[in-house]
C-alpha cells in the first residue's frame, strides 16, 4: 500500500456566515486536506488551522462535492476541535469546513451530530409492529448487506439504486413497504439521512392533519430498523418506509395534466409553502397514487431556508388551466 495518498495543497476561502448559524462568525470552506495513509484501513486529514475554530469534516467521491449537511453528494463524517482527524472508513476526496466564533443552532436545520440511544429509539420501528418477526428473520442472515447482490440472494426485487450508494427496494414478505439501505461498503453513518426523513414525513403529516388536507394528501410513514447483530454488517439501520401504491413516472405526468385539481393545488401550496419544501415541486417527489391523492415520497430537504422554492418547476406539467391557477398561488 501506498505511504502517502496524497499532498494536497491547502486552499480556503471564507464567505459570510451561512444563514442557519445564529451570531457573528465567519466561515471558511477548506477545499484540501493533507491527507496519509495510516494503515489500509485508516486516513490521517490534516488541514490549516484557526483559533477558537470548530471544525465540520465531510467525504465525497468527486473532487468537487459541496461539503454540506443537506447534499446527497457528500457525508458529514464528523465534527472536532483539533486541526486533524483519523477517518476509520476512508473516502476518495475531503473537505473540511471552518466555523469560527460561531455559536450554533444546528439541531434545528440539519441532522444532529449525535443521538443518545434513548433518542434514536423514538425514530425505530416498534416492538410490536406487524414487521419485526418477518424483518429479523431477513436481516439476521450474515451477510445480508454485503452488497446489491446479496440484498438479491435475500429475496429483495425492485431495486433501484439511488445517490450516494443507497439502494431502495421490496421484498415480498415486506408487503406494503419499502427498504432504504446502505451497503456495507458504504462510508458514511446512514443515522443522520435517514433520521432526517423521518423528521421531514412527521413534520408533514403534522402539517397535513392541522389543516385537515388528508383527502387530498398523503405522506409515507417511515422508521428506523436496527439491524441485528447476527447480520456482520457495519451498517446499524436500514429505513423501513410504507408504500404508497405510487403511480409510474409516465401515468403520473399524464395525471398531472388530466386530473389535477384547484382543491390539490391549493393543498399542495399549503404544505410546501408552510414547511418550505423546496424539492416537492417535482412530479416525481409528489406523485399520484391509485387513491387519487398526492404523496410527499421525497422529504429530504425541509424547513430550507437557504434556497428559494421553485415553484415554477411544476408548470410545464399542469393543464393551461391549472398553470393559471397555480400562477395565481405562487404570486401571492
Amino acid at each position: 500500500m501506498r505511504a502517502i495518498l496524497g499532498l494536497i495543497l491547502l486552499t480556503f476561502f471564507h464567505s459570510p456566515l451561512p444563514a442557519f448559524f445564529e451570531g457573528n462568525g465567519t466561515s471558511y470552506f477548506i477545499e484540501d486536506v493533507q491527507v496519509s495513509l495510516n494503515d489500509e484501513q485508516h486516513h490521517h486529514l490534516t488541514w490549516h488551522p484557526f483559533e477558537n475554530a470548530t471544525y465540520f469534516i465531510f467525504g465525497g467521491n468527486t473532487p468537487d462535492f459541496f461539503p454540506d449537511f443537506d447534499s446527497q453528494e457528500s457525508v458529514f463524517i464528523a465534527e472536532t476541535q483539533v486541526p486533524e482527524f483519523l477517518v476509520e472508513y476512508p473516502f476518495p476526496f475531503y473537505k473540511v469546513t471552518a466555523y469560527v466564533d460561531a455559536p450554533l443552532d444546528f439541531e434545528e436545520k440539519f441532522a444532529p451530530r449525535s443521538l443518545s440511544e434513548e433518542d434514536l429509539k423514538s425514530f425505530e420501528l416498534p416492538e410490536d409492529h406487524k414487521l419485526r418477526k418477518k424483518l429479523d428473520k431477513i436481516f439476521s442472515k450474515n451477510g445480508v448487506l454485503a452488497s446489491n447482490n446479496a440484498l438479491k440472494k435475500a429475496g429483495f426485487r425492485r431495486m433501484i439504486k439511488c445517490k450516494a450508494g443507497m439502494v431502495v427496494a421490496k421484498h415480498p414478505k415486506l408487503e406494503g413497504y419499502r427498504i432504504k439501505a446502505y451497503t456495507d461498503s458504504y462510508n458514511g453513518e446512514e443515522w443522520q439521512a435517514f433520521t432526517r426523513r423521518i423528521k421531514g414525513s412527521r413534520l408533514i403529516r403534522k402539517s397535513i392533519d392541522a389543516h385537515q388536507l388528508n383527502h387530498l394528501l398523503n405522506v409515507p410513514k417511515k422508521w428506523l430498523y436496527a439491524v441485528p447483530k447476527e447480520a456482520g454488517s457495519p451498517r446499524k439501520y436500514i429505513l423501513i418506509v410504507q408504500d404508497m401504491d405510487t403511480l409510474g413516472w409516465t401515468l403520473n405526468a399524464n395525471w398531472f395534466a388530466l386530473h389535477m385539481t384547484k382543491a390539490k393545488l391549493k393543498a399542495l401550496y399549503t404544505i410546501i409553502k408552510e414547511n418550505k419544501l423546496i424539492d416537492s415541486v417535482y412530479p416525481d417527489n409528489i406523485p399520484f397514487s391509485w387513491d387519487k391523492r398526492l404523496n410527499f415520497v421525497d422529504i429530504e430537504h425541509f424547513n430550507s431556508t437557504n434556497h428559494p422554492i421553485q415553484y415554477r418547476k411544476l408548470l410545464p406539467y399542469l393543464s393551461p388551466e391549472m398553470q393559471t391557477y397555480w400562477k395565481s398561488l405562487i404570486s401571492q
